[in-house]
């Protein structure tokens, strides 16, 4: 691609000045640098490396050699995970264990107060029939007491009645003992009157 002379000069003095404040070279921030195309620029560094890399020395095939290390690095990483995943593995058993040991004990607790609350049911239900055949017994005895309480008004009653009616009587009584009186002492002045 030809690169017209101007923007050749710009994108030269662009590179310039990145590379003397050692800022990385890329085409975006040449092409930011030079103002000028994108295409431009990036057949310009094409050129540039192309320019650097005539005459260096032809690259040793390292692929042997990083297979190796690569294969190397890996081996050793698998073993890590591999580690690292048997120990995970590992606590995550140890915390099932312990979650399941927790159910059991959870399922006992539950299973103990279920029992607990029937035998605390069935108490209750003791309780408040013997509750009921207490109120029961109240009552009956409440109405036995009220009919005492009628029956000594009445006794009462009658005793009041015939205790007027005994001071009636001895009233009368006593009327009729000093009408007996009047009368024999009335008799006996008249036999004697007689008598003379």
């Amino acid at each position: 691609m030809r690169i017209n002379p101007e923007a050749r000069q710009k994108i030269e003095a662009a590179y310039a000045k990145l590379t003397s404040e050692g800022s990385s070279i890329t085409v975006r921030s040449l092409q930011t640098e030079a103002q000028t195309r994108t295409n431009d620029v990036a057949a310009w560094l094409k050129e540039h490396r192309a320019q650097n890399t005539a005459g260096a020395p032809e690259v040793p095939d390292l692929s042997v050699h990083v297979r190796a290390i690569w294969e190397s690095a890996w081996a050793k990483a698998a073993d890590m995970v591999t580690e690292q995943l048997a120990d995970e593995h590992s606590k995550i058993l140890e915390d099932a264990g312990r979650d399941r040991t927790e159910l059991v004990d959870a399922e006992t607790a539950v299973a103990n107060a279920d029992r607990d609350l029937a035998h605390t049911r069935e108490l209750l239900e003791r309780e408040t029939a013997r509750v009921d055949e207490l109120k029961a017994d109240l009552r009956e005895e409440r109405q036995r007491v009220i009919e005492a309480e009628s029956a000594t008004k009445a006794a009462e009653t009658d005793v009041a009645r015939l205790s007027a009616r005994g001071e009636a009587l001895d009233a009368e009584i006593e009327r009729l003992g000093k009408a007996l009186d009047q009368a024999l002492t009335s008799g006996s002045a008249n036999r004697k009157e007689r008598e003379e």
